[in-house]
This record gives C-alpha cells, sequence and structure tokens, in this order.
C-alpha cells in the first residue's frame, strides 16, 4: 500500500479507538497511531519514511523491504521500549499504527511474512500497490474517516 493509505487506515483505526477506549490526549495518541503507521516501510528506499528520514539508507543495504520490519518483532520490541521506559500509551499507540501497516499489507498480493525470517507464515491478498483497488480502498477509508468526525 502507499503511505497515505496506511495513514488513513491508521486515522481510522486511532479514531474508533479513542472513540471506545477515551485517552487523555487523544490528538497525541492519533499523531502516534500514524507515526507507527509508516515505520514498517522504513528498509523501503524510495518510501516517504525513508524519504523523510535520510538516516535510513544503511537500513535499506542490511535489510530487505517486506523482509524483518514487516513482521511481528518490530512491534513486540517498540510496545517492550516504550513500556519499559514507563510511556505505555505511546507503546500502544506506535503498535496500533504498526500493526494496522502488516494488516492492510497483509491484502496485497506482495504480503507479509509475519514471523520473518522464520519461512512459512506469508499472508497475501489479492491487490497491487497503487492499483484501482487501493483506491477504492483509501476512498472509503477517507469517507468513513470524515464521517467518524462529523
Amino acid at each position: 500500500m502507499l503511505w497515505f493509505t496506511h495513514i488513513i487506515f491508521a486515522l481510522f483505526l486511532s479514531l474508533i479507538y479513542v472513540k471506545n477506549i477515551p485517552q487523555l490526549s487523544p490528538e497525541l495518541f492519533i499523531i502516534f497511531v500514524c507515526i507507527g503507521s509508516i515505520l514498517p516501510d522504513i528498509d523501503a528506499p524510495k518510501s516517504f519514511v525513508n524519504r523523510k528520514l535520510k538516516v535510513t539508507k544503511l537500513l535499506t543495504h542490511i535489510f530487505q523491504h517486506r523482509g524483518f520490519f514487516h513482521s511481528i518483532f518490530p512491534v513486540i520490541i517498540i510496545y517492550a521500549l516504550f513500556a519499559s521506559a514507563g510511556w505505555h500509551t505511546i507503546a500502544t499507540a506506535l503498535s496500533l499504527g504498526y500493526l494496522s501497516h502488516l494488516a492492510i499489507d497483509a491484502f496485497t498480493v506482495k504480503g507479509i511474512n509475519i514471523i520473518h525470517p522464520i519461512p512459512g507464515l506469508r499472508i497475501s491478498g489479492f491487490m497491487d500497490v497503487g492499483s484501482i483497488t487501493e483506491w477504492i480502498i483509501f476512498s472509503a477509508l477517507v469517507i468513513g474517516t470524515i464521517a467518524m468526525i462529523v
């Protein structure tokens, strides 16, 4: 999926979350969910997050795209690091965003291996990145997000 589809999906999910589980700062929670939603693409040379954080070029040489960073392990690490520092809300928000990225990428033809580097649990779907199907999903998420806000 393209970066803006990840962000709108994360925004949609975070609005549902804060509606059902009130937060002290819902706006900040939503921002961290959206940040978390683009983190898995840090290993893709031309990704939005990689272009913004130019320090990640080393990662693109070490890790293949849709490898380690598209598995459950970074989510566990992120949650553990922030929760151990006492930042449970940020840990939850970043993890929710990260998981939203993995969930929606699982619907692409390329898919994800949820337990990479361990082979055998590849989840893939029916749509290509940037396809008309993605644009339809993006449009539906925009409409759903606006409806939730209004």
